[in-house]
């Protein structure tokens, strides 16, 4: 299938737009490949398996309809008393790993470093 959703297959375009965000998969192209392997996301719409250019125009066009779908999610939530909205951390730390038996530093090797 390529081209675009119809009026009928917006639900099935928001399926692949919410799957996607919940699986960590927001690449068109991972989610095109996903509908042809994934027996879950291949139930969930129904076996349609639109191209990538299909999936990315979708969401250009549904941006702000997916904002406000979140928005909606966060309300019901905090109706719920599962979230209190308060709070938000990210933490978008990243550190560099780098422990190799070259770079590590020994106790004695560490103090002899100080003395000198």
């Amino acid at each position: 299938m390529s081209g675009e959703f119809d009026k009928e297959d917006n639900r099935v375009g928001g399926k692949f737009d919410i799957y996607g965000y919940l699986n960590k998969t927001r690449s068109s192209r991972a989610l095109e490949i996903e509908c042809k392997r994934n027996i879950e996301l291949m139930w969930l719409v129904n076996a349609i398996t639109p191209d990538h250019g299909t999936i990315a125009g979708f969401v250009k066009e549904n941006r702000k309809a997916f904002h406000n779908t979140l928005r909606q999610l966060t309300l019901i939530l905090k109706g719920w008393g599962l979230i209190d909205g308060k709070l938000i951390a990210i933490d978008g730390t990243k550190i560099r790993a780098q422990n190799s038996k070259f770079v590590i530093m020994y106790s004695l090797s560490l103090i002899h470093r100080i003395i000198l």
